[in-house]
């Protein structure tokens, strides 16, 4: 068997394994089984690179996507976030429902997410002493203060 038809091979068994997964509740293992197909690796270095820049020599180079909250460029790190948290559809990869995070984004976002689900006055008080900071601290970062 050549290479090409084993490449078609895992890819059509990733495929089906795939289907097999629809609709259903996903636990923590077969999350990450899914995470571990080539369909799935593709699909989050797709967000990766937001596209292409031409240099003063001529050659192309790829241009690395960036953080939607901070802006810094994705590390190769990067989460894939689900926006839809439902098990059932995570494997649907509607582009849509997806956004690339650095690490702490992501892990900021579940942070921030679940307490404004615990308590719907949440988001509102956090940004009232963020806003409070900035004006005390003149809009200077917290690595200003550092010495």
């Amino acid at each position: 068997m050549t290479r090409e038809e084993k490449k078609k091979e895992k890819l059509e068994k990733e495929k089906q394994f795939i289907e097999s997964l629809k609709g259903k509740y996903l636990d923590k293992e077969t999350k990450d089984l899914f995470r571990e197909t080539t369909i799935w690796k593709s699909f989050r270095m797709s967000f990766y690179f937001s596209g292409e820049k031409t240099l003063k020599n001529g050659k192309k180079k790829k241009v690395i996507n960036t953080d939607y909250f901070t802006g810094n460029k994705l590390s190769n790190r990067f989460n894939l976030h689900h926006l839809n948290l439902d098990s059932h559809f995570y494997t649907d990869l509607n582009r849509e429902n997806f956004i690339p995070l650095n690490p702490q984004s992501h892990d900021c976002l579940h942070w921030f997410y679940t307490q404004s689900i615990k308590d719907k006055d949440f988001e509102k008080r956090f940004l009232e002493i963020v806003h409070k900071m900035q004006k005390l601290n003149n809009y200077k970062d917290v690595k200003d203060f550092k010495e």
